[in-house]
């Protein structure tokens, strides 16, 4: 049985959605500069950096006091599960993708709890068959060690029919490289950076996962 790996954070929820509507609504309740929104969603470097610097960032951008700057972190947290979408198509795609058969295990690097939180948020337990988080596991993306613990909770092992999709070069991609498993990156208008090795797909929507995932489905 074929499996689909996917990322969590703007792969399937639209976190940088989430971020910046919850930037633009902090800004509204201190009566800030609301063009400071810009500057907010760059310290948030997409949700990959180290959250102390977002902190020290928005700390200073913000001119937050030292009470402000404590909580600004469970602020966002908080604010990103609230505000947080499906991105397009998704949920269409993992249904047409596990009707077709397919087993679907969302891989994510994260807390445990703020990452819970987005699947529950989501009501993904209806539209995939399970989760690794990285700080559960103890290991994370592109690490191969996560990928097998992904495959287990499902009962399966990595296979040559299997993909994995993400819209991280570095954790998605690499990953799937890193285990032999072809893989979908999702380009969310970004250019494939410089200098790394391709993905097997490139793709602008979960249309075109859908389609390359079940055209390509090894039966038998």
């Amino acid at each position: 049985m074929p499996t689909l790996y996917a990322d969590l954070d703007n792969t399937i929820a639209d976190r940088a959605g989430a971020y910046r509507a919850w930037a633009v609504d902090y800004l509204a309740e201190r009566g800030a500069d609301p063009s400071l929104v810009d500057a907010m969603v760059a310290a948030d470097r997409d949700g990959l950096g180290r959250k102390q610097d977002t902190v020290d960032d928005l700390t200073r951008l913000l001119d937050l006091d030292p009470e402000e700057s404590e909580q600004i972190l469970d602020r966002f947290r908080a604010g990103i599960v609230d505000r947080l979408t499906l991105v397009d198509g998704a949920a269409d795609a993992l249904s047409a993708i596990r009707a077709a058969g397919w087993r679907i295990v969302i891989v994510t690097n994260g807390a445990t709890a703020q990452q819970t939180a987005k699947i529950e948020r989501l009501h993904l337990a209806d539209l995939v068959d399970g989760w690794v988080i990285s700080e559960a596991a103890g290991v994370s993306k592109p690490d191969p060690e996560i990928f097998t613990r992904a495959a287990a909770v499902v009962g399966q092992q990595i296979g040559m029919d299997d993909w994995m999709v993400g819209d991280s070069a570095e954790s998605d991609v690499a990953g799937a490289r890193a285990v032999g498993m072809r893989s979908i990156w999702l380009t969310r208008g970004r250019p494939w950076p410089a200098g790394l090795e391709e993905p097997t797909l490139a793709v602008d929507t979960w249309d075109e996962v859908a389609a390359a995932v079940l055209g390509t489905t090894i039966t038998g």
